[in-house]
């Protein structure tokens, strides 16, 4: 083949290898020979992954955004991130070759699952505006904080496509943009939060017609509270007596599948024309209120009393004896976030229903408030006392939609012990959960544990904000990817490796590794340094406690040997000349080396 003159040529990333919010170009003058063999050190730079702003101190020698455009194109094109390999000549890109980026953030390390948590959270949003908010926690966030899969496949359903919130609607007439597969809920790092872009997307259009369906408060409270409830409440009164430890394997995965589909086509439908509807007067009346110059609040928030507040004074205001079987009765089927299946139900418990009795907060009953509702005419009474009843609705109507959900859960369960799966349950979506009818169990095993690790490990990384821009996850993937050099700091890029560095150094000098010469005075676990790594060493690579070097890139042999073998590599390190052979040396997961041998020697005189 012809090959192109280059004034410029390298790699780019359109995903960071090290930084899921970040793309990584590379460049050398001339050929890109030298920078594929490891043999110079070409100048990196990263750029924010959808906003493209440059995030290294330094400036590259030519503008390099025409060339994340092609990047974009190009990964948009196949689908994942890419690594491209171009040229820059006579004021033009060209792109000579694109494969897809293989092994991104797979080691299971802290940081490799906070960079893989990044990467697809910005790769959710790629097309919101980098300040515009992407991620925001919700109502549902307070419902089910930490969701487990199995929980949050569950509310994908009730949110998503066909769920009891399209079916709610469509029951009202009302439309929406639907989304067929796929919910508008996730998670960042274990917390839910919703797509914004796509929440915005399933706006709920109300139009005359319908406005004037919602307006009959009557026929649809009378509908839930006298032909729903009954029914509902003496179906599930027959669930919470069987014993499922009894049925057959078959009828057990046929009585979840019926429960978990009714819950979330049936009982949640309900629920959700109630939400629908309470939202709808609420803020009617609120309108209504504020254009008249009222205080909206205080002609809303007497509402009548919910049955969980009921149970909870009345639980109060008996002896001390009597309290546990009332709160039993009342409120045993409900927990401290009740959308979590993995979490244990009031009533589950002894001791659970005896610390609400013994140590709850005294419950005020609510106070009415001295307001002439009659003197804001007939119709804006009306719609704020239709408003207030709605409110109690909405909270009724969850409450008691929440046995079939201790139901469910108490299915599971049943499920979880005939099966051994010891609680792994709850780390499978309900349509893993539903095949192990099918399959063997070992099959899903080691994935659920997988992600019950993950979980784990995401959720002791502390909590984001409430509300992310997709530039805010880009700064955070620079956090540790990048930190301008102090010019003196010992720093590098980590290009391979799930273990941070710390042991003795073992310096060679670079004609050793010109050479390809045995390493001297190697020992075991010994974090090789050097100005170059030569891929000679592989057989100590395996052996070593690491690898720095200051020349490489992430196309070089060594560095892909390295991620092969899964040893910590770091490359592009500055100062590198300041280690001495014997120093002891730690490693800190922005690439930072700190050399600790006087500090260890100061430690020990001490």
């Amino acid at each position: 083949q012809r090959m192109i003159y280059a004034e410029y040529s390298g790699v780019l990333f359109t995903q960071d290898p090290a930084a899921g919010g970040l793309a990584l170009i590379e460049l050398v003058q001339g050929t890109a020979e030298k920078l594929v063999s490891g043999a110079v050190h070409p100048e990196s730079f990263r750029f924010g992954r959808v906003s493209g702003k440059i995030i290294t101190k330094a400036e590259p020698p030519i503008n390099l955004a025409p060339l994340l455009v092609l990047g974009r194109q190009a990964e948009e094109l196949f689908g994942v991130p890419q690594d491209i390999e171009w040229v820059y000549t006579a004021g033009e890109f060209k792109l000579v070759q694109c494969r897809d980026i293989t092994q991104l953030f797979t080691d299971g390390s802290t940081r490799s699952l906070r960079e893989s948590e990044i990467a697809r959270l910005v790769t959710l949003a790629k097309h919101t505006s980098p300040d515009e908010v992407a991620f925001a926690k919700t109502e549902m966030s307070e419902l089910l904080p930490r969701p487990t899969p199995l929980s949050l496949s569950l509310m994908e359903s009730i949110t998503g496509d066909g769920g009891s919130v399209d079916l709610a609607l469509r029951s009202l007439g009302l439309g929406w943009s639907s989304q067929p597969g796929k919910s508008y809920i996730t998670t960042v790092f274990g917390r839910l939060y919703v797509n914004k872009s796509d929440q915005k997307a399933r706006a709920i259009k109300i139009g005359p017609l319908a406005a004037r369906r919602l307006r009959n408060a009557d026929a649809i409270e009378n509908h839930f509270r006298q032909k729903f409830l009954p029914c509902f409440l003496h179906e599930v009164r027959l669930g919470e007596v069987m014993h499922y430890d009894e049925l057959s394997t078959v009828d057990l995965f046929r009585v979840l599948e019926r429960q978990y589909l009714n819950f979330v086509r049936y009982t949640h439908r309900e629920v959700d024309i109630v939400n629908i509807v309470a939202s709808f007067h609420l803020e009617r009346a609120r309108t209504l209120l504020e254009a008249e110059g009222l205080n909206a609040p205080s002609y809303l928030g007497n509402i009548p009393e919910t049955e969980e507040i009921r149970a909870r004074l009345h639980a109060q205001n008996t002896k001390h004896s009597d309290r546990r079987a009332i709160l039993m009765a009342g409120i045993g089927h409900r927990a401290a976030f009740d959308y979590e299946l993995s979490e244990p139900r009031y009533r589950e418990g002894k001791a659970k229903i005896d610390h609400l009795a013994d140590h709850s907060p005294p419950i005020t009953q609510p106070r009415s408030i001295d307001l002439k509702l009659a003197e804001l005419g007939d119709a804006l009474e009306t719609a704020v006392l239709t408003a207030r009843r709605f409110q109690t609705l909405k909270e009724d109507a969850k409450h008691h939609s929440l046995r079939e959900l201790a139901l469910l859960r108490q299915i599971v369960l049943a499920v979880d012990e005939r099966i051994g799966l010891r609680g792994l349950s709850f780390f499978l979506t309900f349509d893993e959960l539903l095949t192990l009818r099918y399959q063997p169990v070992d099959a899903l095993r080691d994935i659920a544990a997988e992600r019950q690790s993950t979980r784990e490990t995401l959720l002791r990384i502390p909590s984001l904000a409430s509300a992310l821009t997709v530039r805010d996850l880009e700064r955070l993937s620079a956090g540790d990817a990048m930190i301008p050099h102090d010019g003196h700091t010992i720093r590098g890029t980590r290009v391979s490796g799930a273990n941070d560095l710390s042991g003795r150094a073992c310096f060679v000098d670079i004609a050793i590794a010109e050479r390809g010469e045995e390493i001297p005075g190697f020992r075991d676990g010994d974090i090789i340094v050097a100005a170059m790594m030569s891929p000679a060493w592989a057989p100590y690579f395996a052996r070593s406690g690491g690898l720095v070097c200051e020349v490489g890139g992430w196309l070089s042999h060594t560095a892909i040997l390295a991620r092969e073998l899964g040893v910590t590599m770091l490359v592009g390190t500055s100062n590198v000349e300041t280690i001495h052979d014997g120093d002891l040396l730690q490693g800190q997961p922005d690439g930072t080396v700190e050399i600790v041998t006087d500090k260890v020697r100061i430690a020990a005189a001490a």
